[in-house]
């Protein structure tokens, strides 16, 4: 039989009730520090002590874990508002050269294109129409290859030979480029070719487009003058030069248009 509850005495406490049997306290979390006696929060001095009081036992990794995210906010933080780069952001702008680039006159063995026309007879309106149509072509070129590569300066600039017979664009753009590829690649064989009629062909340091006037059937001798060269590249480190035009047929052909960008390529790695 329990005995009957006696009220408390005037002025004291109540009676704690007792804790249920394997009750165990809850530890506080470090950021939280338990208040001191008198309702007043843990002064830093006292974070330490209070933590490893109230959290006995917690794992090392817990911390690890909270100080690594602290520091993922942190560079975030300093990230966002600019205090803080990576290098290779940095270094791909630093890769951008703007150096302005200048064609010359002549270069292997052709001249500029306005300048062939006059010394062919041209009429001064002709020539007059043909240079603004040139340069026109040329800016808007210019700008094209700027910005499909990232600011890198480019030139543009129409040349002939004498004849007028053959006539080609150089581009040259201050950084490099990957190779050549022209779509997609044709298989001779399974087509029952001796060689495909449109492929990729290097020649030296210059890569150009191959086109055939006509088929080979497989078996059969290939005649080098029947290939057209209308698009060709040579390319570097910080230095791309593109020659395309019209009239570069079998081997002769050829030779000019890679004699052509190669000689772009010398003259501007130069300057």
């Amino acid at each position: 039989m329990t005995e009957p509850l006696q009220p408390p005495s005037p002025g004291s406490s109540p009676p704690s009730p007792s804790p249920p049997p394997g009750w165990q306290p809850i530890p506080l979390p470090v950021s939280v520090p338990r208040p001191a006696s008198g309702g007043n929060a843990a002064s830093p001095g006292d974070l330490s002590a209070s933590s490893t009081a109230d959290s006995p036992g917690r794992p090392l990794w817990q911390g690890v874990v909270a100080g690594v995210v602290l520091a993922g906010v942190v560079v975030a933080v300093l990230v966002a508002v600019g205090a803080m780069h990576f290098g290779s952001v940095d270094s791909s702008k630093a890769k951008v050269d703007t150096k302005a680039i200048v064609l010359p006159n002549g270069l292997g063995g052709f001249q500029d294109t306005v300048a062939a026309s006059r010394a062919k007879g041209g009429s001064p309106a002709n020539i007059a129409k043909l240079k603004a149509r040139l340069d026109k072509v040329a800016s808007l070129t210019a700008d094209a290859y700027e910005q499909a590569y990232g600011g890198a300066a480019a030139a543009v600039r129409a040349y002939s030979d004498a004849s007028l017979e053959h006539s080609a664009t150089v581009i040259a753009v201050r950084a490099s480029a990957p190779g050549l590829t022209d779509g997609v690649v044709q298989d001779a064989e399974s087509l029952g070719l001796a060689v495909p009629y449109e492929a990729i062909g290097q020649f030296g340091d210059v890569s150009c487009t191959v086109h055939r006037q006509t088929t080979v059937p497989a078996g059969q001798t290939v005649d080098p003058n029947d290939a057209i060269y209308t698009f060709c590249e040579r390319t570097g480190p910080g230095l791309t030069v593109v020659g395309t035009g019209s009239g570069f047929n079998g081997e002769s052909g050829r030779k000019q248009i890679t004699g052509l960008v190669d000689a772009a390529f010398d003259a501007v790695s130069k300057s």
